[in-house]
């Protein structure tokens, strides 16, 4: 009978984070089932088969956000984040008010932890952070009602990295660790094309960065290379004998006539 009882109440709570509604005086009855689980099992075991039960809840929660990133990861967590809150928590409250965790947290506290590390840390909210996007109103009261919530007296690794989520949309805050800025956001930076040369900078290096240009005139071609003065004495020391040559022959035509 006590199995049975579960049974319906497990597949009930399971339904609620599947958005399905409680039908009409089930939430009493579910209420009456915990109670008898509790008398057969104690306190302890129906605490631990409550922590199942979220789990599970959670994962289906989460699955929604799959793949999700930026602005519309933002926009489904906070989606999820509203029912969750406003309408599966008091359920779960109210149908396992009968239970007091031997730890020390609530109901309550264990259903926003739960949340916290299965469906809030397993997103890629830091990137969407990272990204500048604007963060909605209702995310923000997310994460300072989470951090609100402590699973043991010191922090622990999944409550710094909330943290970490807390101080990308509350500036400064105040963490367990000290007061925190929001992080530096680094972003690659473009590769630059390199500067042009200056004037300056090509004539002392021409002899080194000049390739060798041809130029054909008429039937002569006049070779200009970058390999020094010699070279460039030779080619205009050939042009000036053919220049001295016709003068001459100029000049003879002349005292002939």
């Amino acid at each position: 009978m006590v199995k049975e009882d579960w049974q319906v109440v497990s597949g009930a709570v399971t339904a609620l984070f599947q958005r399905k509604k409680l039908a009409n005086g089930e939430l009493l009855s579910l209420t009456e089932k915990v109670r008898a689980v509790k008398t057969d099992v104690g306190n302890a075991k129906l605490c631990e088969h409550f922590k199942e039960i979220l789990v599970k809840g959670m994962i289906i929660l989460r699955e929604d956000l799959k793949e999700k990133s930026g602005e519309l990861l933002m926009d489904k967590l906070s989606s999820a984040w509203l029912y969750f809150f406003k309408y599966i928590l008091p359920l779960l409250q109210a149908i396992f008010v009968n239970l007091y965790p031997p730890d020390g947290n609530s109901v309550r506290d264990l259903s926003l932890l739960s949340f916290r590390d299965i469906v809030v840390l397993k997103t890629k909210l830091e990137e969407a952070f990272q990204m500048e996007v604007e963060s909605p109103p209702e995310l923000i009261r997310m994460l300072l009602i989470l951090q609100s919530v402590h699973d043991s007296p010191q922090p622990n690794k999944n409550y710094r990295k909330l943290e970490t989520l807390v101080s990308y949309v509350v500036t400064p805050y105040l963490s367990s660790t000290g007061l925190r800025n929001k992080p530096i956001i680094t972003t690659p930076t473009d590769p630059k094309l390199p500067r042009p040369a200056s004037a300056a900078q090509l004539s002392g290096k021409q002899s080194d960065k000049l390739d060798t240009v041809h130029e054909v005139e008429s039937n002569r071609r006049y070779t200009f290379t970058s390999s020094g003065d010699s070279a460039c004495s030779s080619v205009f020391g050939s042009i000036t004998s053919d220049l001295n040559t016709a003068r001459s022959s100029v000049n003879s035509t002349n005292t002939l006539v």
